[in-house]
């Protein structure tokens, strides 16, 4: 179910609410052929009837029941009910003319829950086996809210737009999963999951996971009589994903454009529909990075035995520690010149751009003395630079014409040397950036050349 209302209460003050509410119930497949091997042709007999509950196997002298398909099917239960809920709310307040403040708010719940039971009747268990359980929940939740204001000036051709806001969210994942052998009745299934007389058989599991991200955000904007138009912004991102002295970075951006037809020069040149220069230069980051990923991490096992009623849990390093752990930068630069003539039958776009993006987040080989295989740094950089002539007519699609290239060399941010590559300058210091030897590391240039026509 879905619902909207929007609602102007006072001149000032209007306020919404979005909401949508969904159950689903899904019938999981229980029956396989049991992938493309030699034994899973059994399960494609033509001699297999609709009936048959079991098929006998006679291999190597030994005799086999499996479970026919049919069998499964009647039998076996697999299925998982989910259940998922939004509602947004927003207020927008318009204390004085052209100011104006807006808050944006939403939650969003997912749940699921699974079900699974083989039953003791089915054909290939054994006498007194018992039936086999599994039953998993997951519980999500995501809270976000958005904080705008702006302030729109018309004064003397000028026009000013400045906005200020701030964003965070939030998603928290929780799950908790059982699975026992050996449950004496079929018909409590999954309902009595501490009902088996062999502890061993029942195998528990849960994780939890959290994220936060926060947004401080500035833009001002400004033109004057449709000729010159600036644009400038500034916002600093915090990640919960990355490092704790490095979950901050700041991305700062700006564009300049410079409207030539609209000047009195070229007020009586009819030919000319649009000519405009436009320059733009900012900074973006990637935090494409899983959570916990620069901290050290515990795994647990406890497969042991169980002596005197308990069962031993071990504990052991899982994953290596990135403590410098950061942002990924990117910084473009983009010069375009915009041209129209002949009443727009003529569209040409020129455009030329640099792109350089350093502290690429990167999974790199590590020494195996260390005992793992890899680890999570910031390394490398690269850039990227290319040009493309576009040609819009009005009998055809368009036809562009692009020139593009790629550097790439890569660099490592390291504690101590690895066995693996070679490194040139000076080792005098340790967590020192260094420039690895190219043999190891090899600097990379690709140039590529298209031309696209459609008609």
């Amino acid at each position: 179910g879905r619902i909207n209302l929007d609602r102007q209460l006072y001149k000032w003050l209007k306020v919404g609410y979005k909401g949508s509410f969904t159950y689903r119930h899904q019938d999981k497949n229980v029956a396989s052929i049991g992938g493309t091997g030699i034994r899973s042709t059994m399960y494609l007999s033509p001699l297999l009837k609709t009936t048959d509950y079991s098929i006998m196997d006679d291999e190597n002298g030994v005799s086999s029941t499996y479970n026919s398909p049919t069998a499964l099917i009647a039998l076996k239960t697999n299925y998982i009910n989910k259940v998922s809920q939004n509602h947004s709310v927003y207020f927008e307040v318009e204390p004085v003319k052209d100011l104006k403040l807006r808050s944006n708010n939403s939650y969003y719940g997912y749940q699921s829950h699974n079900f699974i039971y083989s039953p003791s009747s089915l054909p290939a268990k054994n006498p007194g086996e018992g039936g086999d359980a599994t039953r998993t929940e997951r519980d999500d939740m995501t809270l976000s809210s958005e904080n705008t204001i702006t302030y729109n000036l018309k004064r003397n051709g000028h026009k000013f737009d400045i906005l200020g806001g701030f964003t965070a969210y939030r998603y928290v994942s929780n799950s908790l999963g059982l699975t026992g052998s050996g449950y004496l009745v079929d018909s409590v299934k999954w309902n009595n999951m501490g009902g088996v007389t062999d502890k061993n058989t029942l195998v528990p599991s849960s994780s939890t996971l959290k994220t936060m991200k926060m947004s401080v955000l500035a833009r001002a904007n400004w033109s004057y009589r449709s000729r010159y138009y600036i644009t400038v912004t500034g916002r600093a991102d915090g990640a919960s994903n990355f490092a704790a002295n490095n979950k901050w970075g700041f991305f700062p951006s700006a564009a300049l454009k410079w409207n030539v037809k609209n000047e009195k020069f070229l007020k009586g040149v009819s030919w000319i529909d649009d000519l405009a220069v436009r320059f733009s230069a900012g900074r973006t980051g990637n935090d494409a990075v899983d959570a916990y990923r620069s901290l050290e991490r515990l795994t647990s096992t406890s497969k042991g035995y169980i002596f005197g009623g308990s069962q031993e849990a071990a504990y052991y390093r899982g994953q290596l520690p990135s403590p410098d752990l950061t942002w990924e930068k990117t910084d473009l630069y983009n010069l375009a010149v915009d041209m129209s003539f002949f009443n727009s039958r003529l569209n040409i776009t020129a455009e030329g751009y640099v792109s350089k993006t350093r502290d690429l987040l990167m999974e790199v080989r590590v020494a195996d003395q260390t005992g793992f295989s890899t680890h999570f740094v910031n390394l490398g950089n690269t850039s990227n630079y290319g040009a493309e002539l576009s040609e819009k007519l009005k009998w055809m699609k368009d036809i562009t014409l692009s020139v593009s290239g790629e550097n790439l060399l890569l660099w490592k941010k390291y504690n101590g040397f690895d066995p693996d590559v070679s490194y040139s300058g000076s080792d005098s210091e340790s967590s020192t950036l260094r420039r690895l030897d190219m043999g190891a590391y090899p600097k990379a240039r690709t140039i590529v050349f298209s031309i696209q026509a459609r008609f």
